[in-house]
């Protein structure tokens, strides 16, 4: 069983330029002089900027990835209610040759 999906808040690190996943509980803590992604990048909360995501952490990405219940994740093809059907193949016109 996974651990339940951990509240993030993706921001950009200004030291890398890449948004990274930080916990909402540490954003939402006034005290805090640094915050630390689910990657372990630590960035001063100076750094941290709010805008339009363009690069995200592979890492952070993969963490959170891992937090999401089975029954939830995007299968290409499979029973998913939320994946699209595979097209079906067209009969050979030409004797089954390729």
């Amino acid at each position: 069983m996974n651990a339940p999906v951990p509240h993030v808040e993706w921001l950009m690190s200004a030291y890398d330029a890449t948004w990274h996943a930080f916990p909402t509980a540490q954003i939402s803590d006034q005290t805090r002089a640094f915050y630390q992604a689910l990657c372990d990048h630590s960035v001063p909360v100076r750094h941290v900027e709010r805008t339009l995501p363009r690069v995200f952490c592979p890492i952070c990405l993969v963490l959170y990835g891992t937090h999401i219940p089975d029954d939830q994740r995007w299968r290409v093809g499979g029973d998913s209610p939320i994946a699209a059907p595979m097209p079906a193949e067209e009969p050979s016109t030409n004797g089954g040759t390729p």
